[in-house]
């Protein structure tokens, strides 16, 4: 079983506590490229939210930001009941629905911020993305984005719209920390993936031996009606054989002591 955090390992520990010494865990990774682009310095601050659903917990940065002169990005598709909120609090916004890895790559070049406050999640892989595109980001200080993250992000409670606020703020008023924060990200972002190609490997490479370890001299046992008692030893994998003084026949199947009497 392989899983993308310690915290789904944990959960599916929680369901199935016999499968644990079975679990991998191997993070996410991008799924565009990374590109070194020149950023132009945007005459408002373009701030990211994106998903949309419950867990995303967008009402409290609309909340956070009402006050403030910045424009949002919201990919994903919102409720009425967002709309209607953005629309009467005069946040400026503009909502991006079904696009593509390129545009929403492009949509991370031309941002300053990911606020990504969200209250669950099974990795977080905006966090990731923004990391690589040099965005500062603020997300919420609960497991696994603040693994995810690392030192590359402003931690915050979810719930708390004056944090998301001060954090925001901060990053808007504080040009050199906001400059740190953008490097230190892509040196993280660096790190993250080269960890994460090693355990890709590791477990490639473990699942070989696995294999190989498991098909070879399998003894399988069997009775016939006449209660005459047969074995057979074999390193062939899904062969028909036939028995000796018997009609029977049977399948090695994929290493496993499995038998298939076929009459």
């Amino acid at each position: 079983i392989t899983t993308i955090s310690q915290k789904t390992k944990k959960e599916i520990v929680e369901l199935l506590p016999w499968a644990e010494h079975k679990i991998t865990v191997i993070e996410n990774c991008l799924t565009f490229p990374v590109k070194k682009v020149e950023k132009i310095p945007n005459a408002i601050t373009q701030i990211l939210i994106v998903g949309t659903r419950v867990n995303k917990n967008i009402e409290t940065t609309f909340s956070a930001i009402k006050d403030l002169p910045v424009e949002l990005t919201i990919v994903g598709e919102l409720s009425k009941k967002q709309l209607q909120y953005l629309k009467e609090h005069n946040i400026r916004f503009k909502n991006k629905i079904n696009i593509s890895e390129e545009e929403l790559q492009q949509i991370y070049f031309e941002s300053d911020i990911l606020c990504f406050p969200s209250l669950y999640e099974g990795f977080g892989l905006p966090i990731l993305e923004a990391q690589a595109s040099e965005v500062a980001v603020i997300t919420s200080n609960i497991s696994p984005t603040k693994e995810v993250a690392g030192k590359g992000a402003i931690l915050v409670n979810p719930l708390d719209k004056n944090e998301i606020k001060k954090s925001i703020e901060l990053l808007m008023n504080d040009a050199e920390f906001k400059k740190t924060s953008e490097s230190q990200n892509k040196t993280i972002y660096s790190k993250q993936s080269t960890q994460i190609a090693k355990k890709v490997s590791r477990k490639s490479i473990e699942e070989k031996k696995h294999k190989v370890k498991n098909v070879p001299f399998t003894k399988i046992n069997f009775r016939q009606k006449n209660e005459a008692n047969f074995s057979f030893s074999s390193s062939i994998k899904n062969e028909i054989i036939s028995l000796p003084n018997s009609t029977q026949n049977f399948i090695f199947e994929n290493g496993e002591k499995t038998v298939i009497l076929n009459n």
